[in-house]
């Protein structure tokens, strides 16, 4: 406090009177002292005539101020109604975001004894956005700052962004974390929504925006199978959805629904789906793909995933993969040359592109996957299908027909290897080789030996 005022004093974030009852007066003030406080710190510019006036009371007139207050009558509230305006204005200058809850706290109670406006509203989206910006200014990576802005996005969704965060409670917080232990999601996935979630519900009162510890809604979680359920990793897509799928993305096979935006040739939205639903591939492994890395090996059509860039045999910026297991060169399945791939992937190469689909920028974080997650998500929401099916589940249908299909040991691990699972190199000299083309060199099964395995797939497209 830089002001000084007899009897006031400054204690933490609030003002304080305290005078010592002289001996010969105690009998009948009844206290040694009298101690009441009278506002916060942030109240002095407009509370200082009060506080002087309040200074020059005498001591029968602040005892007795003092018993009233005692029977919460208020009335060292009712002296400093005076300068409540002023205050009230002062305090409106800041801006909502920006306004701690102790600021808010002492608008909203002039406010009601007043009736003077609330304080304005911080929504729990205009507190998410100054977090991320908060985080942004610490230094953490554009990856990092990404899972926030999806997990804390999700949380606004499903508790509602447009709320007061200083009226949010644990009940409000539960609700959120039962939608992550329902979701379909891995624990590890769930752990870490959950945790930075924390860390958000953290932050909000240490700003302080509210006062509540929201972060208790998870206080009885505990990161295990019991508790965070996890269900299937993935769904198998039926038969008659795989279809309803292929059908209602057919069109976009069409060079002319290609170019609904200028310049954007979105045949990708048929394209990734058919590739990782007749390969078992990784939706990631699909999106990155060069034209280059669509060619031929002793006579069969291939598809090369590496990190490599075919161009210049060096590592790409805008390519990688799971593992170096997951490094490796597989035929394309017959249906899909049936389809048309290769007459794309080559009026691709004519067109002078470098990547075999035109997803545009590599997300820092998602890759190239994010786009076609999203449409493909807005596509199957939009059929008559038994789930809401995400990309990746392809993967997951792929894989459980290999696990129904009546094959040898040998053959099992070759489809393994299709799907970039890593397994152990059986001694079969007759099958593995080292495999070299162009750029890339893996010790792995030759496509021509995987492609009989592969063409064991089948669907109703």
């Amino acid at each position: 406090m830089h002001v000084y005022i007899p009897y006031i004093y400054e204690r933490g974030r609030k003002l304080y009177y305290r005078r010592v009852v002289p001996p010969e007066m105690r009998e009948e003030i009844g206290r040694k002292e009298i101690k009441f406080s009278v506002g916060y710190t942030i109240m002095l510019p407009e509370m200082i005539p009060a506080l002087r006036r309040l200074a020059t009371m005498t001591i029968r007139e602040v005892a007795e101020m003092a018993r009233r207050d005692d029977r919460d009558e208020r009335p060292t509230m009712e002296m400093m109604t005076a300068s409540w305006d002023a205050l009230a204005d002062t305090l409106r200058r800041d801006p909502p975001d920006t306004m701690t809850a102790e600021r808010r706290a002492i608008l909203a109670a002039i406010g009601r004894l007043q009736g003077a406006p609330a304080a304005p509203v911080v929504t729990l989206d205009e507190a998410t956005k100054k977090f991320l910006e908060s985080r942004q200014r610490s230094g953490i990576s554009a990856s990092g700052l990404g899972d926030y802005q999806s997990i804390l996005g999700e949380m606004a969704r499903v508790i509602g962004g447009s709320r007061d965060v200083s009226t949010l409670t644990v009940a409000d917080v539960a609700v959120y974390r039962e939608h992550v232990q329902q979701s379909n999601l891995t624990i590890k996935t769930k752990q870490n929504k959950i945790t930075m979630s924390k860390t958000f519900l953290t932050w909000l009162r240490s700003v302080p925006l509210t006062t509540a510890t929201l972060e208790d809604a998870y206080a009885s979680l505990r990161y295990d199978r019991e508790t965070l359920v996890e269900t299937a990793p993935g769904v198998s897509i039926s038969d008659d959805d795989a279809r309803a799928i292929h059908d209602a993305l057919l069109p976009w096979r069409e060079r002319g629904m290609g170019r609904l935006r200028a310049g954007g040739d979105m045949r990708w939205r048929y394209w990734v789906y058919v590739l990782c639903l007749y390969h078992g591939a990784r939706p990631g492994e699909m999106c990155q793909l060069d034209v280059a890395d669509v060619g031929y090996m002793g006579g069969v059509p291939c598809i090369a995933i590496s990190p490599i860039d075919a161009a210049t045999g060096a590592r790409s910026d805008d390519k990688s993969v799971k593992n170096d297991g997951s490094e490796r060169v597989i035929p394309v399945h017959p249906r899909v040359i049936e389809l048309g791939l290769l007459d794309y992937a080559d009026e691709r190469r004519r067109a002078g592109e470098r990547k075999l689909f035109a997803l545009g920028k590599r997300h820092p974080k998602n890759g190239y996957t994010q786009t076609v997650n999203k449409f493909f998500a807005d596509t199957v929401r939009a059929l008559d299908v038994e789930h809401a099916y995400t990309l990746r589940d392809c993967r997951h249908t792929w894989e459980t027909q290999i696990y129904h299909i009546e094959m040898t040991d040998h053959e099992r691990r070759i489809a393994a290897r299709i799907s970039g699972r890593a397994v152990q190199t059986p001694g079969i000299a007759e099958s593995v080789a080292r495999v070299q083309w162009g750029h890339y060199v893996t010790s792995d099964y030759m496509p021509p030996v995987m492609l009989p395995v592969l063409s064991r797939i089948r669907y109703p497209i």
